[in-house]
């Protein structure tokens, strides 16, 4: 028979096969030098690695893509093997027993053709036939007899007399040639008494996979007995077997390459990964070295500290010694004393409980010195909340913490004069008002000064010697309040000054013996800083006013007590600059009352809730109305009427003035032009309007006044414009200049409350004025007191020479006005000839009967006083209820009134 598939020799099968095995791994073992200690695999894993992710997907899909088939092949092989083995053992067992069936001794006497189908043939072929029928996959039982020539057919399972399709017998006869037998097939069934076709063999009946056994008689080897198994059986189930080993060989090569997109896509995640973690670690590491910060880690359970290289610089350790305990303990005794409490706490209150450790505290670095140091740590606690691990970092930050101590030291320190400023004083006041809640018995007081003409100096002499002032007067102040001085000592425990602003200092007085000590301090240092000043090549005056308030327990914040102490000083420099003033509740209700006043103003200006009222000036010398002069009057909607001469000073220092000037101004100018349509059968004179010191001061004045006049339809001459005496002489360069241009302009102009200020009469005939106004309170005493009179004769006889017209106010008797008009006086107002009234209740006419006006009927009776400044003299005043009127007052100096 001859082979189609290699294969080693039957006896040896399953040994051969296992042994080859060995030694191919054995010669790759000692080709590739594995070392016991799998450096190769270290070296490939190594190798692996510096690859790139691509490479190292292909690498790993081939490496187990080679692995894999080569695991299917061996598994293929193996069940191959094991299969075949399982065959050919089935077959010799099958021949053995066919070989126990068949009689050698009958067998023996087979030897002649003629036997063939004999009875004694079929005998024999009987068992075997039986044993061919109950195997699914036996075609043939057969047995050979050797012979000089050869193998020779003695029996066979054959059908006789059946030819195959290519005319040979299915069953040969007995005798015939068997030529398909191995040539060593005797010396094996000799040796070993078996023999199995290596592989498949071929003979005129078809494939088969062939097994002999021996058949021996008295211990001769009768004949040879095989057994041909059909190989379609086995082809098939070595089919199956391939099959699995090419599906196994195909799920592999997806395996792998699944492996190696995975083995890549792991890769390059990983270098990535590795990527961001060595730049983060780089970044870190450049931004601790760029901080300037050292890294601590202190591992608590083996009680060791690493530190950081900036960190060993930091407190002088050398690099290579080992951080332990010991260099704790040194880094520790590093700590200012006065921090090592601090730090500690901290520590123990992060380790126990949790609360975020950030510290600052002072350490001695390598120079010996101590710097402050920022440090930030967070600790690792078990599963049983104890701290296992405790890192954090350490940064310098001994220049921020020196500029805050700057910081809070310019905050509450003034830069000129080095005193407490503002919120010093406003903390320290605190508490003291805290401490005199625990203890009443000790009293405090604090003290505001301001100091007079400041402005000047420091407008006139520049802010460099103004500085100069302030610091001389902070000396003056610290010199005055030492804690040696025993003036000071017998009347208070201590006194702090600070400065709160401009020229403004405030002295708290701090344990007084009795509160009326606080005004005692303040008369010393009134009369300390009024000595002069010696400032570069000037002397310089400049007095203080002082508000004082004494501390009681009503005071609640340290503001109030500022804010009542600024009212007393205002109070002083009010009534007389250079003194002081003790606070007390009328000062509040004051302050409180101006308050209100100011922003009724405000409220009342736009709305024009202030009414005018209109009083005629009138020729004294034929009773004509010359002019109407224009008042304000204002009735609060809640403090009721209110004096002029309580809200005209009150806008001017507010600075209303200009627009309370314009609202009149304009309803005064429409009032007339309403007049004159309404009468056009009367004369209607033009009005006096009063304009403040503000009003010159205003650049577009001049085309102000033109536009009202305009837009009213009156003329320039028909205004006439009143300016008091201390408006002109506040600012004579822009004064003359306004007044020029208002007498250009066409305006009359007239000097207001003539002789109550302080007028140059060599400046008087520079001004362009028409009129000169005498001031009431010269016509009040007329006739009554000589000096009063004489001043009034003078008046009008000056006016005369100089061409001024004279108008004379408050003329309330007939008396005043036939003195009047002897001295020669032009004009007139006051009660005798009409009451300021509003526009409805002005009695319109051209002239007033001055022979007729009797003075009974005309004002309420009059009574006589006796002046204590002047015994000498009587003085009439009007009766109480006028007095008490405030509304019937009349005031004369701005244009509101």
């Amino acid at each position: 028979m001859n082979g189609t598939h290699p294969r080693d020799d039957s006896a040896g099968r399953d040994l051969t096969s296992s042994s080859t095995l060995r030694a191919d791994r054995g010669r790759w073992v000692e080709r590739l030098s594995v070392p016991s200690d799998g450096s190769l695999f270290r070296r490939f894993t190594l190798y692996l690695s510096s690859q790139s992710p691509i490479r190292q997907g292909v690498l790993s899909g081939l490496l187990f893509l080679v692995i894999s088939i080569s695991c299917a092949w061996t598994c293929y092989a193996t069940a191959r093997n094991a299969f075949r083995n399982s065959v050919d053992t089935n077959l010799l067992d099958l021949a053995r027993i066919a070989a126990l069936h068949i009689d050698p001794q009958a067998h023996a006497r087979l030897i002649h053709p003629d036997q063939h189908n004999s009875p004694e043939y079929l005998a024999l072929i009987q068992p075997l036939r039986a044993i061919l029928s109950t195997a699914r996959d036996i075609r043939y039982i057969y047995t050979i007899r050797p012979s000089p020539e050869g193998f020779r057919y003695v029996l066979d399972s054959g059908v006789p007399g059946v030819l195959d399709p290519n005319g040979h017998p299915d069953q040969p006869l007995l005798g015939t040639l068997y030529p398909e037998a191995p040539d060593d097939l005797l010396q094996r069934i000799q040796a070993v008494n078996w023999y199995v076709s290596p592989e498949p063999s071929h003979d005129r009946r078809g494939t088969f996979i062939s097994v002999w056994t021996p058949i021996r008689h008295q211990g001769r080897l009768e004949a040879v007995l095989g057994v041909d198994m059909d190989i379609k059986e086995f082809r098939a189930q070595s089919a199956a077997i391939w099959n699995a080993q090419l599906i196994a060989c195909v799920l592999a090569m997806f395996a792998s390459f699944f492996i190696g997109i995975w083995v890549y896509l792991y890769v390059k995640t990983k270098r990535e990964y590795v990527d961001q973690l060595a730049q983060s670690e780089y970044r870190y590491a450049l931004a601790v070295d760029g901080s300037n910060e050292g890294i601590w880690d202190w591992d608590l359970r083996a009680d060791s500290i690493y530190l950081s290289d900036q960190l060993r610089r930091m407190i002088g350790l050398k690099q290579d010694q080992t951080i332990w305990t010991s260099v704790r303990d040194r880094f520790h005794q590093g700590i200012h004393p006065d921090d090592l409490q601090r730090v500690a706490i901290a520590t123990e209150n992060h380790l126990r409980q949790r609360v975020p450790y950030d510290v600052e505290f002072r350490l001695r670095t390598a120079s010996g010195h101590y710097r402050w140091f920022r440090s930030r740590g967070q600790a690792v606690w078990d599963e049983q909340g104890a701290p296992i691990r405790f890192a954090g970092s350490i940064g310098d930050v001994h220049d921020r913490v020196m500029l805050q101590r700057q910081l809070h030291r310019a905050a509450r320190c003034d830069r000129l004069t080095r005193l407490p400023n503002r919120s010093a004083l406003l903390s320290q006041v605190r508490k003291v008002i805290q401490a005199h809640r625990d203890r009443p018995e000790v009293h405090y007081a604090l003290l505001f000064l301001d100091f007079d003409h400041f402005k000047i100096v420091n407008d006139s002499l520049g802010h460099e010697v103004g500085d100069a002032l302030l610091k001389a007067i902070a000396s003056r102040l610290r010199e005055n309040l030492r804690d040696t001085d025993g003036v000071l000592r017998a009347s208070c425990s201590s006194g702090t000054a600070a400065r709160i602003g401009g020229d403004e200092f405030v002295v708290l007085l701090e344990g007084l013996q009795h509160p009326d000590d606080a005004e005692l301090v303040a008369r010393r240092l009134l009369r300390a800083l009024a000595k002069p000043y010696r400032i570069k090549s000037y002397r310089v005056h400049s007095t203080a006013s002082i508000g004082i308030v004494l501390g009681d327990e009503h005071y609640q914040a340290a503001e109030d007590l500022l804010r009542d102490a600024d009212t007393a000083m205002y109070e002083a420099k009010t009534s007389c600059r250079g003194s002081l003033a003790i606070f007390d509740e009328t000062m509040r209700r004051r302050v409180r009352r101006r308050m209100q006043l100011e922003q009724g103003l405000r409220e009342a200006i736009p709305a024009d809730q202030l009414d005018l009222v209109y009083q005629p000036i009138v020729c004294l010398q034929t009773g004509r109305i010359l002019s109407f002069e224009v008042l304000s009057r204002w009735n609060h909607p809640e403090l009721g009427p209110i004096s002029p001469e309580e809200f005209i000073p009150l806008a001017e220092e507010c600075g209303l003035i200009v627009a309370l000037g314009e609202r009149m101004i304009e309803r005064s100018f429409r009032q007339v032009a309403r007049w004159r349509a309404e009468y056009p059968n009367l004369s209607i004179p033009g009005v006096s309007v009063n304009l403040a010191r503000q009003h010159l001061l205003v650049p577009d004045l001049i085309c102000r006044l033109l536009k009202s006049t305009s837009a009213a339809g009156l003329l320039p001459s028909d205004i006439h414009i009143e300016i008091t005496e201390g408006a002109v002489m506040h600012d004579l360069m822009a004064a003359r200049t306004t007044l020029n241009e208002l007498r250009a302009a066409g305006f009359s102009l007239a000097i207001d409350d003539f002789g109550t200020g302080y007028s140059s009469l060599a400046c008087l005939h520079e001004f362009p004025f028409d009129l000169l106004k005498i001031d009431q309170s010269f016509i009040r005493d007329l006739g009554i007191s000589a000096r009063q009179t004489a001043i009034v004769r003078t008046i009008t006889s000056m006016a005369e020479i100089l061409g001024f017209r004279v108008v004379a106010e408050g003329i309330e008797t007939a008396e005043q006005l036939a003195m009047l008009k002897q001295f020669g006086c032009d004009s007139g107002q006051g009660y005798l000839f009409a009451r300021p009234a509003p526009a409805e209740s002005v009695q319109l006419r051209d002239r007033f009967a001055l022979e007729a006006t009797d003075p009974l009927q005309t004002i309420p009776p009059l009574r006589r006083r006796s002046d204590s400044s002047d015994p000498g003299s009587d003085h009439i005043v009007l009766p109480q209820e006028d007095a008490q009127n405030p509304s019937s007052m009349r005031c004369s100096s701005t244009i509101s009134r």
